[in-house]
């Protein structure tokens, strides 16, 4: 079994999201970047573009439009930003 963690997108206005993920990827000042269970401890600012989940393995993504922001990679995983929609279906 493949570990999880949970991710909490945050807005302004809402908590757009929170549930435990397989991998999270999205778009930082360095381009797209992963992220998993057990990654080192990182902040990197966001760049306005696409958010994909994956919440199971085998599952396809999940994906939203997020403005820039930023994300916190601890012990779970936490994105904030002005603003964030769905692509596709949950």
């Amino acid at each position: 079994m493949f570990k999880q963690i949970k991710l909490e997108v945050f807005t302004p206005s809402e908590l757009f999201f929170s549930e435990e993920v397989r991998m999270v990827v999205c778009t930082t000042t360095l381009g797209k970047e992963g992220f998993m269970a057990g990654h080192s401890w990182a902040c990197k600012l966001l760049e306005e573009g696409e958010l994909w989940i994956r919440k199971e393995e085998g599952q396809e993504f999940i994906k939203a439009y997020l403005s820039d922001g930023y994300v916190d990679v601890k012990d779970s995983i936490k994105i904030f930003t002005d603003e964030a929609r769905w692509l596709t279906e949950c």
